[in-house]
């Protein structure tokens, strides 16, 4: 029960790195992630939701509402009162609508009108679609059981091209802080497994969850940028080198 407990599916996490931290790009990142906020108007949020309308945040949401509907195979065979806790809480746990309406306004708050425009300008251009078009066909439900990672690393070694290795770390880079992509997922991972341990009367303390939850921060940080640039080489693969040196 514990290690279930303790685990949200790998998949969920990465698309949690891929969606806040990839699809609100690398310049809202720092802007989300710093203490100070714009005063933001009617204007900041309705441009914000283009924005985010454009690059594809919308559909992550909505397949990150999908994953966590209901359990994983795994834990059915495994833990079938787990599942059954998962199943009654899971599509009542994360709104779609909610989250996007949520980014935009704090995307709206933390975002000059500038920026904003220079992201939805960039989102509109023939590369900011493909790079949109790109990164959802990675999170469609078929891939659900395509291992990217090893499809990514095979990737790599066939075109052997230390050039493009190098761009797409920068790509990596630019995204922004692996320590925040995992706070950030298991921030997510914390509320979920609270959720399910509250139908439990035999669960462990909510404070305890916190603790062995939050003690995978140093392994996930690890594992996000070890698997990074096979992710990216596999998502990518249709952009040229200033394809992706120019997103």
């Amino acid at each position: 029960m514990l290690a279930a407990l303790l685990r949200l599916e790998h998949s969920n996490v990465w698309e949690l790195r891929m969606g806040i931290l990839r699809h609100i790009t690398a310049m809202a990142v720092a802007g989300i992630l710093a203490t100070g906020a714009f005063a933001q108007s009617d204007a900041q949020i309705d441009l914000s939701r283009e924005m985010l309308f454009l690059n594809g945040f919308d559909t992550m949401t909505q397949d990150m509402a999908r994953d966590l509907r209901s359990p994983s195979a795994e834990t059915e065979a495994s833990d079938p009162s787990m599942a059954r806790a998962w199943a009654r809480i899971g599509p009542n746990f994360f709104d779609p609508d909610e989250m996007f309406d949520a980014a935009a306004a704090r995307l709206a708050e933390t975002a000059t009108v500038e920026e904003l425009e220079e992201l939805r300008t960039f989102f509109a251009t023939e590369l900011g679609r493909k790079v949109t078009e790109l990164e959802e066909a990675s999170q469609a439900p078929e891939m659900e059981d395509v291992d990217t990672v090893a499809l990514g690393t095979r990737l790599l070694d066939m075109q052997d091209d230390a050039e493009r290795r190098a761009a797409l770390e920068r790509l990596g880079q630019a995204f922004g802080s692996d320590e925040a992509a995992a706070a950030v997922s298991l921030n997510v991972q914390f509320a979920f497994v609270s959720a399910l341990a509250s139908r439990n009367p035999n669960a462990l303390p909510e404070a305890d969850l916190l603790a062995l939850i939050m003690g995978q921060h140093e392994n996930l940080v690890a594992e996000i940028r070890s698997e990074a640039v096979p992710r990216h080489a596999f998502v990518y693969q249709d952009l040229s080198i200033e394809e992706i040196e120019a997103y």
